[in-house]
């Protein structure tokens, strides 16, 4: 079996630029079709790696990535590429942030930042990787992703539970 990739990264998607992004990605969206055509490629796997949306919004997903993965889609399909599957897996932007999402964090980054002796740096790096191993810091990425995973549940019916992990989403 021939497999196809298709693989799109850092859409940045967000209403402040919404009729600029859309003329682009119509573009993009006729480059993929013509090049699909030209190279007798098969239907692809979708991926997109990172940064689905700029700001991790809830109106990002709910109405610019899925506009887009619609009109993707129905692309692919009129001209006989349906597509295999779908993968993502977000970006920095694809996490909403809070007012002051990681105050803890930022304190322990100090540290690491300022500090120009090795062993505070050390004891810097390790209390944050300590950290991120916390409860608290699960959560409170969790909650900060949570327009992200919202969007990924919406769209994968195979959708996988993020209780104790965070990870990317197949779909197909």
């Amino acid at each position: 079996m021939d497999v196809s990739i298709l693989h799109l990264s850092d859409l940045h998607l967000s209403k402040t630029r919404k009729d600029e992004t859309d003329k682009i990605l119509n573009s993009l969206i006729q480059d993929v079709i013509k090049k699909y055509i030209s190279l007798h490629l098969g239907s692809p796997y979708v991926v997109i790696s990172g940064d689905l949306a700029n700001f991790g919004l809830k109106d990002e997903y709910n109405d610019l990535v899925n506009d887009f993965l619609n009109n993707l889609k129905d692309a692919l399909r009129r001209n006989n590429l349906t597509p295999r599957g779908f993968i993502f897996c977000p970006g920095n932007h694809d996490i909403f942030r809070l007012p002051d999402p990681l105050p803890i964090a930022s304190q322990l980054f100090k540290g690491l930042v300022n500090s120009k002796d090795a062993e505070e740096q050390k004891e810097a790096n390790d209390a944050v990787n300590l950290w991120f191993q916390s409860d608290e810091a699960v959560q409170m990425l969790k909650k900060s992703g949570e327009h992200y995973y919202k969007f990924a549940e919406s769209y994968h019916k195979d959708f996988k539970d993020y209780e104790n992990e965070l990870h990317y989403f197949f779909s197909d």
